[in-house]
């Protein structure tokens, strides 16, 4: 069978990103005949982006609209539109396309095997929170693994939904983490060297990560339980 990607994009917030991205994600299908569509996911109900992607929309690049939830959400709504048989998603605010070119190329597209990036570019305070949720995430799981939210991720898409992934916002990434790694999968990191905005401020914000590291346990032993 003929690997086919889809690639799955949540936005929120970038209206003024639009022509970016459709030049970054025009040169991929140009150099990536494998890549079948890219899915645009505007999450939380946040019509100005949609307003500006939906211009675009045809057979290839298809525009989704999810009114509440977030990260995770648009994730999943992507997952079950798609039509490839492997899916990649990632932070379209932060991809840029030399790294995903690289990272196409670099994947090898074996069955349950899953590829994600290892950031390498990223200040000193990010560093240090993603090693710190690191630590924690090894503390209360028992498993260990390098830059659990780094993005893109390229996985089998039967294999994604057979994770009965159940967060619908930043915990999605830890969730299928630990599902991948409690059925003896690994992930290959492909380093990813250029992870600064497009345009614009980030919207992650330090009271959201505080609240990420005081749940994290409790999410970890409800997924815990469902495996």
């Amino acid at each position: 069978m003929l690997n086919k990607v889809s690639i799955i994009l949540p936005l929120y917030r970038q209206s003024k990103q639009v022509n970016k991205l459709i030049e970054i994600y025009s040169l991929i299908r140009q150099r990536h005949k494998s890549v079948n569509e890219i899915i645009f996911v505007v999450n939380n109900g946040d019509e100005t982006t949609h307003r500006a992607i939906k211009k675009i929309q045809d057979d290839f690049f298809k525009v989704l609209f999810v009114s509440d939830g977030g990260w995770g959400k648009g994730i999943k709504e992507g997952v079950n539109h798609a039509n490839g048989n492997w899916i990649l998603y990632t932070n379209s605010a932060r991809t840029h396309f030399d790294d995903l070119n690289r990272f196409l190329n670099e994947s090898k597209f074996v069955s349950n095997q899953l590829y994600k990036a290892c950031r390498k570019s990223r200040g000193m305070l990010r560093k240090m929170i993603s090693k710190i949720m690191e630590l924690e995430f090894a503390f209360f799981s028992g498993i260990h693994q390098t830059d659990i939210n780094g993005t893109p991720k390229l996985l089998e898409k039967e294999l994604f939904q057979n994770l009965d992934l159940i967060e619908d916002n930043v915990f999605i990434d830890s969730e299928l983490t630990l599902k991948v790694r409690s059925r003896g999968l690994f992930f290959q990191d492909i380093p990813f060297y250029n992870y600064q905005r497009l345009e614009g401020k980030s919207t992650t914000s330090s009271k959201m990560i505080f609240s990420f590291m005081i749940r994290l346990p409790k999410k970890v032993r409800l997924w815990k339980s469902q495996i």
